[in-house]
């Protein structure tokens, strides 16, 4: 009886105590201590020891004191967005911190991340972030959730996911980016779902960008940027299920041709309903459909042709097209020649070649540097064609250069000889009657 009432009074005692450390209006239950709109100014130092969820949201917090989580050793989650804060000291150390709301704030830079080697999710959106460095999230490895979305950033690193293929979510929406690295998400081969949107500068998307992002993106958000076109490698997007283009200022041409082909053999993809043509207003892939595009095709060539020395020899190559192919020429020293102007009049010329048309080359004197293989190569918008020829010097020819060549020879060595002995002579002469003694 006594040993239950000893244990009794030793609960109660337990129970007061952490109700004394969860002062009002903060409510504690299993580890949460949740402090929404408390009106805190400062960090707070009275919370249960055993804390793992602490919610401080939509307060007046203007920092994060370095020693202000000693006293909460388990803490995972920690929610401070809506305050004031613009700095987190370098020096914070939350060994066992995963999950990290930092958004509506005012925090400037990143570079405490380097003390939460735990941390799985984090929003830092809306906030003042001018720049992120290359070594920002190098020892985030374990992150699957991320947001930077929402500040002024005007350009991303190149390798700033090179450490966190974890990423599941990423979201890079409203900045202040033109472009984006080429391969910025390259390291991301995990990545599920991605928000690119609400970036009015960025108008343009590399090709490649999408590359590594094939087996793994399910779901693509581009709206409301500045894009007129966009990357190839999103056919490479094998398990891509939405898709939303919705409020860009898309140029509805030929370029753009192969994204209404391929989006009607990706029938799993549901696209949105707000992709329309900048100049005409239309929906972009109707529009599309109507321009009746073509790849370029090889009608006629030149495969092969003899010559001899210095003929003057026609090499021709005809492509068929929609828009018409753009054309260019390599002759054997690898010298690159492009049709400048619609006008036929227009010729490029060289010592030894020139344009009469984009589907013609004129060699104007066959010769050994000359002879050889010939390239032509047209591309547009939907694909490129290259037809080689070959120009021989006939045997014919070949023999007429060696006796020209022989006869050369021969010339020069009794040119050779009679020059000899004419100084010789001279010198006889000069021995003999002794003129150029004294």
């Amino acid at each position: 009886m006594c040993w239950n009432l000893i244990l009794a009074l030793s609960l109660t005692s337990l129970t007061t105590a952490n109700e004394v450390q969860c002062p009002l209006p903060c409510h504690c239950e299993n580890g949460e201590v949740d402090c929404t709109q408390a009106g805190l100014k400062v960090w707070p130092t009275n919370l249960p020891a055993n804390t793992t969820t602490l919610i401080l949201s939509r307060n007046q917090l203007k920092r994060i004191p370095v020693d202000g989580f000693y006293l909460y050793p388990r803490l995972k989650v920690l929610d401070v967005s809506n305050n004031q804060i613009e700095h987190i000291d370098e020096n914070l150390q939350l060994d066992h911190l995963e999950k990290l709301d930092l958004s509506h704030n005012a925090i400037r830079n990143l570079l405490f991340l380097h003390g939460l080697p735990k941390l799985r999710h984090l929003d830092a959106s809306y906030n003042q972030l001018n720049g992120l460095e290359n070594n920002t999230f190098i020892r985030s490895t374990r992150l699957h959730w991320l947001r930077i979305d929402s500040n002024p950033i005007k350009t991303l690193p190149a390798s700033l996911f090179r450490r966190n293929e974890m990423v599941g979510y990423l979201s890079l929406s409203n900045l202040e980016v033109e472009s984006l690295p080429p391969r910025l998400l390259d390291p991301l081969t995990r990545l599920q779902q991605l928000e690119v949107r609400d970036n009015y500068r960025l108008d343009t998307l590399r090709d490649e960008i999408f590359h590594y992002l094939g087996n793994s993106l399910r779901h693509l958000n581009l709206a409301n940027n500045s894009l007129s076109s966009l990357p190839r490698s999103l056919r490479q997007l094998d398990v891509l299920r939405t898709l939303n283009l919705d409020g860009n200022p898309f140029q509805c041409d030929c370029q753009l041709f192969w994204f209404a082909n391929w989006l009607e053999k990706r029938s799993a993809i549901v696209p949105s309903n707000g992709m329309f043509c900048l100049d005409s207003g239309l929906p972009l892939v109707e529009s599309l459909w109507k321009m009746h595009c073509s790849a370029v095709r090889l009608e006629t060539s030149t495969l092969f042709q003899e010559g001899n020395m210095g003929q003057a020899i026609v090499l021709t190559c005809n492509f068929s097209g929609n828009p018409q192919p753009s054309v260019t020429w390599v002759t054997p020293d690898r010298t690159v020649l492009h049709w400048q102007s619609k006008t036929p009049a227009v010729e490029e010329e060289l010592e030894s070649v020139a344009l009469l048309s984009p589907s013609q080359l004129q060699i104007n004197t066959l010769s050994r540097h000359t002879a050889g293989d010939y390239a032509c190569h047209a591309s547009n918008a939907l694909s490129n064609v290259t037809a080689f020829m070959r120009i021989h010097i006939t045997p014919k020819g070949f023999r007429r250069v060696q006796i020209h060549s022989i006869i050369a020879g021969f010339t020069c060595v009794g040119v050779f000889v009679f020059v000899a002995f004419l100084v010789q002579g001279f010198r006889y002469l000069m021995d003999r009657f002794a003129i150029l003694r004294n």
